[in-house]
This record gives structure tokens, C-alpha cells and sequence, in this order.
């Protein structure tokens, strides 16, 4: 009887670890269960939501958005569009173990002599994140942000040599 506890108790230690690093990861309990998508807006006024803003060629942004989805990893490129002033880089971002993926959108605005990204992350599955697509789109912002300052000391991977200052 004593060995059938033990077995039972190996078994449950799985699950457990798992239901515990989904609630460790909620950041926002009011947020996370309800919602399935994030978006960080050119007009937001809340510091932790606002977008990057940059006076490199929309190109440049481009290729460093490419550049720091390579850098985070499980982003797959999905490709690149302009219409007029705005320029949408999108992203599928795969999440482990499980597979489940996001649309990530982020879009460049040119507004002259400044180019404003933002963007947005969405769930397939239209369910609660548990916080995945915020923090798809600040990872992804903020290595953007580390890519344009030359912080990564890593060769360009796809022509990006023009990224840094």
C-alpha cells in the first residue's frame, strides 16, 4: 500500500508543476482569464503599454523587428505589408508545450521625421491568454528597443547590418 502512494504521488507531481507555472505566470488575474488579445496603440498613455518610437527608416525598423523575432524565438514571419504611412510586419508565435499560436502584428507608422510600432497579439484560440500575448508583444518590443540601441553584439542574420548606429 505504502509503494502505491508513492506512485501515485510521482504521478501527480507533473500536473502539479504545470497547474503551478500557469498560475505563476498570470500577471494580471482580473485580465488574464477573460482575455485573448493585446494590442499596444500609438495613442496609449500607460508607461508598461506604449510603443516604440524612432527616427530610423521604415526599413531599418523592419528588419529590426525581423531581427529581434529571430532573437526571442518561436516567431515564424508570415510576411510584410504597406498601405500608404503604414507598414504591418506579421508574426505566428508558437508557444511550448503545447503548440498553441498567436497572431502578432506589429505596425509601423511613418509619421516624417519619426516612424511609431505598435501592435497587436492575438490568440487562435479566443480563449484566455494567461498573459501570452502581452508579454509576446513587450518581449518583442523591448528586443526590438535592444536590437535599434546595438545592445546585441550578434552579426545581422539577414541583412540587417544597417540596424545599428
Amino acid at each position: 500500500m505504502d509503494s502505491s502512494w508513492r506512485s501515485l504521488g510521482r504521478r501527480a507531481v507533473v500536473p502539479a508543476a504545470l497547474v503551478a507555472l500557469v498560475l505563476l505566470s498570470i500577471d494580471d488575474w482580473g485580465r488574464d482569464w477573460t482575455a485573448y488579445a493585446a494590442e499596444i496603440r500609438e495613442d496609449a498613455s500607460s508607461g508598461g503599454s506604449r510603443p516604440l518610437v524612432s527616427t530610423r527608416p521604415t526599413d531599418q525598423l523592419v528588419e529590426g523587428v525581423r531581427w529581434a523575432a529571430l532573437r526571442v524565438g518561436g516567431f515564424t514571419f508570415v510576411g510584410t505589408t504597406q498601405e500608404g504611412d503604414l507598414t504591418s510586419v506579421a508574426f505566428v508565435r508558437t508557444a511550448r508545450p503545447f503548440g498553441l499560436a498567436d497572431d502578432v502584428t506589429l505596425r509601423i507608422r511613418d509619421l516624417g521625421s519619426r516612424r511609431v510600432v505598435s501592435g497587436t497579439s492575438v490568440s487562435r484560440l479566443h480563449i484566455g491568454d494567461l498573459g501570452r500575448n502581452p508579454r509576446n508583444l513587450h518581449r518583442l518590443l523591448g528586443e526590438l528597443d535592444a536590437v535599434l540601441d546595438n545592445a546585441t553584439r550578434d552579426p545581422a542574420p539577414f541583412g540587417a547590418a544597417a540596424v545599428g548606429p
